[in-house]
């Protein structure tokens, strides 16, 4: 399956869900409904967001829950950071929709709800959407950061299981992801390399044992994204080419991956 990453499902379905609104006839006055629809596609047009969202409520009022534009608006508080209003709209959605994602419909609501209760630090209601996602997309995005939200919460043994059987799922996303250096800076690296980062970092951390398996998985994150800084770091901490005080940092991506 083919998967669509939330961050460019936003602008399509801004788009296409704009244009499906029917027009009224030539000498019709059009109804309520029908005018915020314009309006809304205007608002849309000239990236007015605040007009949009007010656009969407009034449409969705009428038109109930069964609405195709309870999905826009989650997807556009989402796209403007508003995390906390994206968990709500797509909570409810999930939650009435249950029988159409599991059937892989509505998947780029679940990932924004995912995404968003990542960035609000609700680490346990993320793992539970990540994992349902996952079990419907098989995507390695995915995997990578339901594996970030399971190492998070301690459940190391089932972070370890997943990013394992995230490296052999198929990426289908456009772009590199983010890391987080610190000190404010951030690195955009491919998913692939972020992946093996992260599979050194745990087996480095959480299994002594295992550190020629995690430095060949940061060596391998190398070999795919030479400057990947971060990885660099560990590797040069695990060979013991670090002071034992100076621990490389742990990486957390931003919510979503930069499609481009």
């Amino acid at each position: 399956m083919k998967i669509i990453f939330t961050a460019v499902l936003i602008c399509i379905t801004l788009c296409n869900f704009a244009q499906t609104g029917k027009q009224p006839a030539k000498g019709k006055t059009p109804t309520p409904v029908e005018t915020h629809k314009k309006i809304y596609e205007m608002a849309v047009q000239n990236a007015d967001a605040s007009v949009a969202i007010n656009s969407l409520y009034y449409i969705i009022a009428e038109e109930g829950k069964n609405s195709l534009y309870r999905d826009t608006l989650a997807l556009l508080y989402f796209n403007m950071t508003s995390y906390v209003q994206c968990e709500l709209v797509a909570t409810g959605i999930v939650k009435d929709f249950a029988d159409s994602i599991e059937k892989g419909q509505k998947l780029s609501v679940l990932e924004a709800l995912a995404l968003s209760q990542s960035s609000l630090g609700k680490v346990k209601e993320a793992i539970q959407s990540f994992e349902k996602l996952l079990s419907k997309t098989n995507e390695m995005y995915h995997g990578y950061r339901l594996a970030e939200m399971q190492y998070t919460y301690q459940r190391v043994g089932e972070a370890m299981q997943t990013v394992l059987s995230a490296e052999k799922l198929q990426n289908s996303m456009k772009g590199k992801v983010s890391i987080d250096l610190g000190n404010k800076q951030t690195q955009a690296v491919t998913l692939e390399a972020a992946l093996q980062n992260l599979k050194g970092y745990i087996l480095l951390k959480e299994y002594p044992d295992q550190k020629p398996a995690a430095i060949a998985a940061f060596k391998k994150a190398l070999e795919i994204q030479p400057d990947f800084v971060l990885a660099k770091n560990n590797l040069d901490y695990a060979e013991g080419n670090l002071p034992a005080e100076q621990q490389a940092p742990s990486q957390t991506p931003p919510p979503a991956p930069q499609n481009k």
